[in-house]
């Protein structure tokens, strides 16, 4: 019962802005509940995903002063690491069914296999980082990225990325046929 209030009360603000506060009152009809049952969903949510006063002069009513970030995660307004890791996952796996040149077509298969599976985490935690506008990497835990080049008796050679390029997306000097993760001392993009 609070979900359905907690996404009207969002709604709310975000069709009409903090003109208007979301009231009990104003939120009891878009949710097909009795104000009675508005007023004690929102004071249920007050505290965690927003801010419950009480509002009004001639009727004791209880609107919402403030949303939390929270309560727009919960309703899907702001996205989670994990929500948009899906969301990419998906994209790419659509460019590579839509994606003509074969090559092509093959390297975002591997990338996006990679990333729903061995890489998952890494992904998730990097999202989670770029969402919340922290750096990606701490200077004692990195993650180094090798690629698979075109076979060579010689270590590939590694190239520093910065944070920027790292949140951009990792890019690659030229194909390469996989790409491996794992934890080192440097952050690297092996060329082969």
């Amino acid at each position: 019962m609070d979900l359905p209030v907690l996404e009207a009360a969002v709604r709310f603000v975000g069709d009409r802005g903090w003109a208007e506060l979301p009231q009990e009152f104003g939120l009891a009809p878009m949710v097909g509940l009795d104000a009675e049952g508005v007023e004690k969903a929102l004071l249920r949510l007050d505290g965690e995903y927003i801010v419950a006063d009480r509002v009004g002069g001639g009727l004791p009513n209880i609107g919402v002063n403030k949303i939390y970030p929270a309560a727009r995660r919960a309703v899907g307004q702001w996205p989670t690491p994990e929500t948009v890791a899906e969301r990419l996952l998906t994209a790419l796996e659509s460019a590579a069914e839509a994606e003509q040149d074969e090559d092509k077509r093959t390297k975002l298969r591997q990338v996006a296999g990679f990333l729903g599976s061995t890489g998952k985490d890494l992904l998730v935690n990097v999202l989670a980082a770029v969402i919340a506008n922290r750096p990606v990497w701490d200077r004692e835990r990195h993650v180094k990225v090798n690629t698979a080049g075109r076979p060579s008796k010689r270590e590939p050679t590694s190239v520093m990325l910065t944070l920027n390029e790292m949140q951009a997306g990792i890019r690659f000097g030229r194909a390469t046929d996989g790409i491996m993760v794992r934890r080192d001392r440097r952050v690297g993009a092996g060329l082969g």
